[in-house]
């Protein structure tokens, strides 16, 4: 190694040599990073979209003010967040499509079942199917005698029997 090559080397520079400073990180694109991180949660919750529409608009500000300002750094964090929350939010809304979706299918099943039973004359079974599954009475139950044996039950099925829907459905 001779002289030249160590003047070359960084710890060999004189002191009034100034090194630049690093460029600022712009705090959007930051702030872009963290809510497409928190974005994340959206799919446990619907009212976390916003937390991907926050970090879609600040990924995309920062951008802009990172292209028009090239002392700011920072445009990968930006990039980042604003990946982050439009995927979340795809995510999130196909879920909720497909949840809608298979509950409007089971409603169907459970309506046409409902409908059946209450056609079929069995007026009391149809008034158990009203009820979710847990409370309805244990298969075998005389249903009649059921509802028939407490006054509050007596109110209740007379409501339902009485209601124009269900007379319409046994006619």
């Amino acid at each position: 190694m001779s002289i030249e090559d160590l003047s070359a080397n960084p710890s060999f520079r004189a002191a009034d040599e100034t090194i630049s400073d690093p460029l600022p990180i712009s705090w959007l694109a930051v702030l872009a990073l963290i809510a497409g991180v928190i974005s994340l949660l959206a799919p446990l919750t619907k009212a976390m979209l916003v937390a991907c529409a926050a970090a879609v608009l600040l990924g995309v500000v920062a951008l802009v003010r990172i292209a028009k300002n090239r002392e700011l750094t920072g445009a990968r964090l930006a990039q980042i967040g604003t990946a982050l929350g439009m995927i979340t939010a795809c995510w999130t809304i196909a879920a909720e499509a497909a949840r809608n979706r298979y509950l409007f299918e089971q409603a169907g099943i459970h309506a046409e079942e409902f409908l059946e039973t209450l056609a079929a004359g069995n007026r009391h079974e149809a008034l158990e199917l009203t009820l979710v599954e847990p409370d309805r009475q244990i298969t075998g139950t005389n249903l009649e005698e059921y509802y028939s044996s407490d006054p509050e039950r007596v109110r209740s099925s007379e409501g339902f029997f009485e209601d124009q829907g269900t007379l319409l459905v046994l006619e």
